[in-house]
């Protein structure tokens, strides 16, 4: 089954307001989420609201709802769901970012644990 393919609420631009940290924290940990910058928050056709968030050295992106389902960019405005360990392995697949920082890789491995266990549960 091909996947469904999402796009922001006709009218409803990117908001740059209403920060939200807590669903990547609650995703990643304080650990991992003091990485990343907060870029935008865009609004669903279903009335949910998603932010993204930028990380500091990979440059990559990661999109969360409160719920923590993940989205992919996929181009022109489109968003894909994405499995959340997925989604974290893709915004921290630069492999240099972790060589001298066990403590940070550690709190890496401790969210993707937390996601898939949630997923399977």
């Amino acid at each position: 089954m091909p996947e469904e393919t999402l796009h922001p609420r006709p009218g409803d631009e990117l908001r740059f307001d209403d920060h939200d940290w807590a669903p990547l924290e609650r995703a990643l940990t304080y650990e991992l989420a003091h990485a990343f910058m907060w870029m935008h928050r865009f609004t669903l056709p279903d009335g949910t609201v998603v932010h993204a968030y930028k990380h500091c050295d990979t440059r990559r992106y990661i999109f969360l709802d409160k719920r923590l389902q993940a989205y992919r960019y996929t181009g022109l405005s489109s968003y894909v769901r994405q499995d959340l360990g997925a989604a974290i392995v893709d915004v921290f697949l630069d492999p240099t970012i972790h060589e001298d920082d066990r403590r940070e890789a550690s709190a890496l491995v401790d969210a993707l644990r937390r996601a898939w266990n949630a997923e399977a549960a």
